[in-house]
């Protein structure tokens, strides 16, 4: 777990070859507005994970508890807002979990410059993000039970790179909200017909190349 507590900053950290059986999630990581703080260059390579109750990984930006700060207002103060980025994952291999990536966001974007590669998941639901900047899944591979695979809300800059989202019919991505842009799918089997927009503001974000 990184935070909840980021108001004193959280840098430079290094995690490798750990082993989850059963926790509650994998890789979590959590503050609020009020909390602040940057939490930035966290490097981890090499999880294994299985049978994981809730996220594999996990931003949630919305995490209260008796000690959290009331955060009215507290959008006018910079520092009181926490920030997340520069964050590296490397070689997960999840086998069991409910969700594979999830940001839980909370009105603008914290999360920013996170990239998951050479990784698997197994898991009954794959992505979900509302609020997030610059997120990159390359080489990556999702299996997963409940579809679509991949939802997205006012999320921006996400590139996926030579993935393999292992979902044959239906949809296998969909949008919402007015503030998506920018999501690239590079050497990524996906079809146009596959995309799903909620929003019709959010239509021509996606872009696929070989």
């Amino acid at each position: 777990v990184v935070g909840s507590n980021t108001d004193g900053n959280i840098r430079n950290v290094y995690v490798n070859n750990c082993s989850y059986t059963g926790s509650n999630t994998g890789l979590r990581f959590k503050s609020n507005i009020g909390r602040g703080g940057k939490v930035r260059n966290i490097f981890i390579d090499s999880i294994f994970m299985k049978d994981i109750e809730t996220d594999a990984i996990v931003f949630n930006l919305k995490y209260n508890d008796a000690a959290a700060v009331v955060n009215k207002g507290m959008m006018k103060i910079e520092s009181s807002v926490p920030d997340f980025t520069n964050i590296h994952i490397n070689h997960v291999v999840c086998d069991g979990a409910q969700v594979a990536f999830e940001v839980n966001g909370s009105q603008i974007p914290m999360v920013h410059k996170i990239i998951i590669s050479n990784s698997i998941f197994k898991t009954k639901k794959g992505i979900s993000s509302t609020l997030s900047d610059s997120v990159t899944f390359d080489h990556c591979t999702f299996y997963v039970k409940e579809k679509p695979t991949v939802e997205l809300q006012q999320t921006r800059h996400w590139i996926f790179n030579g993935c393999t989202l292992n979902q044959q019919t239906g949809t296998l991505i969909e949008l919402s909200g007015n503030n998506n842009s920018d999501i690239k799918f590079r050497q990524t089997p996906v079809k146009r017909d596959q995309i799903k927009y909620l929003d019709s503001s959010a239509i021509k974000t996606v872009i696929i190349t070989k």
